[in-house]
């Protein structure tokens, strides 16, 4: 399940390159000012703030008792990988969640009509 949050991460951020909104929504708060964009914001059930700066777009990401978490400022895609269950949980930017166990389905339900 790591290494498909990996690849996950990997083929969001070329992606994300040339962003030109950073989504504020699943919990998390994004700003940008010229190329640099910031994140913060919390994942579902995990305790803390968690926040990310970068060049075009951020990917936050966290793992803990067999759960990865991933938010992407460019998607606006919260994704929560169950690493027993070999489960994907992805919201969308409009806020709509399914589970997937494949990670191309996961990745092409993230990227919804502006």
């Amino acid at each position: 399940m790591k290494s498909i949050l990996i690849i996950a991460a990997i083929v969001l951020l070329p992606l994300s390159s040339f962003a030109q909104e950073a989504y504020s929504v699943n919990g998390f708060t994004c700003g940008k000012k010229e190329n640099t964009v910031s994140c913060r914001g919390q994942f579902p059930g995990v305790k803390g703030t968690f926040g990310a700066i970068g060049t075009y777009s951020v990917i936050v990401q966290y793992e803990r008792d067999g759960r990865d978490y991933q938010y992407d400022s460019h998607q606006g895609c919260l994704l929560v990988g169950d690493q027993k269950k070999r489960e994907l949980r992805m919201t969308n930017r409009k806020g709509k969640s399914a589970t997937f166990t494949s990670i191309k389905k996961a990745m092409d339900f993230c990227k919804v009509a502006k």
